[in-house]
């Protein structure tokens, strides 16, 4: 049924004009932003990703003063620049990602994550302590295993 025209109404009567809707038409984030909108899981993946594996991305040590370079622009060598001691900003920012991670997982009870800490720091712990028994081994001949 079709709407109804100003000559389909008895006399006296008007149709009202087609009035504007409310909300704006919906548009498709592009781009880094529209990824993450879309897929939320995979971003945060990414991020979990870039926290454990900080000392493997080409980054320096956070806490190294280097004096000489301070306040230096984005370069091949500092990507985020330096700061006004001279480190290197993105080192710090891919640290600093791997505490406020593991700080936001236990505030909001993600226990999985949790979870998975706790396993790969006792599995650290265990090789840690296997690797020095077996150098007490080789240093003290009295130890018998």
């Amino acid at each position: 049924m079709s709407a109804p025209t100003a000559s389909d109404l008895p006399p006296g009567l008007a149709v009202a004009p087609e009035m504007p809707t409310l909300w704006p038409d919906v548009r498709l984030q592009t781009g880094i932003a529209g990824f993450v909108r879309r897929h939320p899981t995979v971003a945060v993946g990414g991020l979990l990703l870039l926290a454990v594996f900080a000392p493997y991305l080409g980054t320096v040590d956070p806490t190294a003063l280097a004096t000489a370079r301070r306040t230096r622009p984005p370069s091949i060598d500092n990507w985020f620049g330096t700061d006004m001691l001279g480190r290197d900003i993105y080192s710090r920012v891919v640290y600093g990602a791997r505490v406020s991670l593991t700080v936001d997982a236990i505030l909001r009870r993600d226990y999985p994550i949790i979870q998975g800490l706790v396993l790969l720091f006792s599995f650290v712990y265990v090789l840690i302590n296997l690797a020095i028994d077996l150098v007490y081994k080789l240093l003290d001949p009295r130890i018998r295993y």
